[in-house]
């Protein structure tokens, strides 16, 4: 991202930072009014998806400035406990790349695999450092377990299908993303939700890395979504089934 950032003439103001494992299902528009003045991405005001990493990285004791300092565990969670989609004005991205780039080592000391949340403290500390704090959304769909943490699960119409989403005819999915980090399944456990148990096991890590370029590769099963499957749900919301 420094990289890009510094070195590459960028016309747009405002980047939009997405993780390989996240399908987009609508517009961001965070950089026009219309979202309101809370919401819309300008200089000094980034906006970005609410995460659970929280405030760990405060009690480190690593931040390498005042403004970094000053934040106390309190506003780590209202602020700085975000990841992707991070939305932030392009001069926001310059400021804080490099501090992003030199928090990191120290924060993979203290966050070692095999957690993969490193970056992310980093990142939480490059904009402390800067004094960027974000303003939270949630409009991701993630884990199938985390119904109070990502109320987003309660935003999506589940009548889409039928009501033609997926042909253009509904305007929005009301989360603008699917993101793909966790597993989904159907079964007495994970590890032995398999169609031969009559379950099912998705997850990212189970593809082909070549399943986008190589044509030889076979269409993914569908997962089902009758009766039967939600009966076989861990969730009683069946988040495992949609």
């Amino acid at each position: 991202m420094r990289k890009f950032v510094t070195e590459i003439d960028i016309a747009e103001s405002v980047l939009v930072l997405l993780d390989p494992d996240m399908i987009i299902t609508k517009i961001f528009n965070y950089n026009l009014p219309e979202v309101g003045e809370q919401y819309q991405v300008r200089k000094g005001h980034p906006v970005s998806q609410k995460y659970g990493i929280g405030a760990k990285w405060v009690p480190w004791g690593i931040c390498k400035n005042a403004e970094c300092k000053k934040v106390d565990a309190r506003q780590a969670w209202d602020h700085y406990s975000v990841g992707p989609p991070y939305m932030m004005h392009l001069d926001d991205w310059r400021l804080m790349v490099n501090e992003w780039v030199e928090y990191s080592p120290e924060c993979l000391e203290n966050d070692p695999p095999p957690s993969i949340l490193a970056e992310m403290y980093s990142f939480a500390m490059a904009c402390a450092h800067h004094g960027l704090p974000h303003e939270l959304v949630n409009t991701m769909l993630s884990d199938p377990d985390s119904i109070q943490s990502e109320p987003a699960w309660k935003e999506v119409p589940w009548d889409f299908r039928q009501q033609g989403f997926l042909n253009g005819n509904q305007a929005e999915l009301n989360v603008h993303i699917l993101h793909y980090c966790h597993g989904y399944w159907l079964g007495d456990e994970r590890n032995t939700g398999h169609m031969i148990n009559y379950g099912f096991n998705f997850h990212k890590g189970h593809l082909p890395k070549d399943i986008l370029h190589n044509c030889e590769r076979s269409l993914l099963v569908e997962p089902p979504t009758n009766k039967f499957a939600k009966d076989r749900d861990s969730t009683k919301e069946n988040n495992h089934v949609w």
